[in-house]
């Protein structure tokens, strides 16, 4: 997998300036996710020196991929009459993003806390605003809060759903992954291919590759494939409850059986009136509504295939056919053919060589 530790001569650890590979550890777990942070893990003999190679906070990547990770743990076993070793740990640096606390810059050293607003945007631009707010370097804010040499990026496209966001105190990371879901966005962190920046937050989106990656049973790409044929989460309507105004989102036309009402609460829209909006204001309390409506139904569809693990042995190619984040095609028995999202790519290295595994789900449903 050719592991490289990420380095700095310039006094900051997130100013790399250089690569060194790593070497003599027993196996290597790699895994990148869409919507989570990734995770690692090293393992080797103590008498191996990685240890000390690998503090706490270093930063590391391979050559197959931008992905940024860094180093959290240090496992050390001590065994009657066997080598010590060592695991070692981490994840995406996107983790960090559960150190910082949604809209700290506004409260900190006072008694003062307004909400925190981001204006209406598509959700992928929120999410780099939310992240500049937390990280900037000069302004309003707290420049002790910036971590030099990254920026904040999306490679979006579309329209995605525009409106003001409000958020309620909690990590950026808590508050983040619930705007990605809104979309079916993903984050990574990347190193960077030139010398400024060296880390780039960034939300994307995968490819559509349903007319070219098509996984089947038939040839055998599947190793593990479930199937959920039920009724009982799909949702086709729903009401939408706020505080004073109420809204109705209705998709389609079912009718009969097929009515299955869903409540949102969507209370903290239109909260700050004193009484039941009107004129322009209630038309954008509606339009809120209806949004946060629809972001709800599209959580309670129909599922067939909820589960596919491709093979190893699969023609289509990881990093060539197909990357993390795209939608691919599924094509099962049952005659079920379902789209579905390459979520995770797990990479193992060990004395059996290097292998690859795919994870795949239902757009949305991470």
């Amino acid at each position: 997998m050719d592991l490289i530790k990420l380095s700095s001569n310039s006094g900051f650890l997130t100013e790399l300036t250089e690569g060194e590979a790593v070497n003599g550890y027993e196996s290597l777990l790699w895994v990148e996710r869409y919507q989570k942070p990734g995770e690692f893990k090293i393992k080797a003999k103590l008498s191996s020196g990685l240890r000390d190679l690998l503090p706490i906070g270093t930063f590391l990547t391979h050559v197959k991929t931008r992905e940024v990770m860094w180093v959290e743990n240090h496992f050390v076993r001590e065994m009657k009459d066997k080598d010590p070793t060592v695991e070692i740990t981490g994840r995406s640096f996107v983790s960090y993003l559960e150190q910082r606390i949604i809209g700290q810059d506004w409260s900190e050293g006072n008694n003062d806390f307004p909400p925190y607003v981001v204006a209406a945007a598509p959700t992928w631009d929120q999410i780099v605003t939310v992240i500049f707010d937390q990280f900037i370097l000069t302004g309003p804010f707290d420049d002790d809060n910036a971590i030099p040499g990254f920026v904040a990026t999306e490679s979006c496209s579309g329209t995605g759903t525009v409106e003001d966001r409000q958020f309620k105190y909690g990590t950026v990371w808590d508050k983040i992954e619930e705007v990605l879901h809104v979309d079916d966005v993903g984050i990574r962190v990347l190193r960077s291919v030139t010398s400024d920046p060296d880390f780039q937050f960034n939300v994307y989106q995968g490819t559509d590759r349903t007319s070219t990656a098509r996984f089947s049973s038939a040839t055998g790409d599947m190793d593990n494939i479930e199937y959920l044929f039920s009724r009982k989460k799909e949702k086709t309507k729903a009401r939408v409850m706020g505080r004073w105004v109420q809204v109705n989102v209705s998709p389609g036309s079912e009718v009969n059986l097929d009515r299955r009402y869903m409540l949102v609460d969507a209370s903290d829209i239109d909260q700050q009136f004193s009484a039941m909006p009107t004129g322009g204001d209630l038309t954008n309390v509606i339009a809120a509504m209806t949004i946060r409506g629809q972001e709800a139904l599209t959580k309670f569809k129909n599922i067939t295939i909820s589960r596919a693990d491709i093979s190893p042995n699969s023609n289509l190619r990881y990093r060539i056919d197909y990357e993390l984040g795209d939608l691919v095609v599924v094509d099962a028995n049952f005659n079920e053919s379902q789209v579905m999202r390459v979520v995770e790519f797990a990479e193992v290295e060990d004395e059996n060589g290097t292998s690859g595994h795919p994870t795949l789900a239902i757009p949305g449903e991470i």
